[in-house]
């Protein structure tokens, strides 16, 4: 990732940071989780894929080597906030057949997104949902 994309990517943390988080909708989250080896707070914004009584599910869109997917694996403890309520979070990673059925209930619910981001991602999110749960780590959020 180039210095300009990662500014892209970043800039979503900053609402956050000033309380405005709720200005990207239900749809994301910030995730704050703590660096595997620096053992830092480490943050990042991402998409939620479905949201439940168990708690929201997230995907790593490039798959396990994700910075955050890896400090999540190593260190499940994590905080997230939605719009400006922040709750404490484990994140349990779902078995591949749990994966396809959240991808199968993203792609119907938000047909355009899935195939829009499975091009950006080189995984197809509208027909290839076995492969995408084999290469995309799922992880739900249950709180603590």
């Amino acid at each position: 990732m180039n210095r300009v994309q990662r500014l892209f990517f970043r800039a979503p943390i900053g609402l956050y940071r000033i309380g405005f988080g709720g200005l990207l909708g239900g749809r994301f989250l910030l995730l704050e989780h703590t660096g595997r080896k620096s053992g830092l707070q480490r943050r990042t914004v991402l998409e939620v894929l479905e949201s439940g009584d168990d708690g929201p599910v997230i995907a790593s869109g490039f798959g396990e080597g994700s910075q955050w997917c890896r400090n999540v694996m190593a260190t499940p403890d994590v905080w997230i906030t939605r719009g400006r309520t922040r709750t404490q979070a484990k994140a349990d990673r779902l078995g591949h057949d749990d994966a396809v059925e959240v991808f199968e209930r993203y792609r119907r619910d938000h047909a355009r997104a899935a195939k829009v981001l499975g091009k950006r991602i080189g995984v197809s999110l509208v027909d290839d949902l076995e492969t995408a749960a084999e290469r995309l780590p799922l992880f739900r959020l249950r709180p603590a």
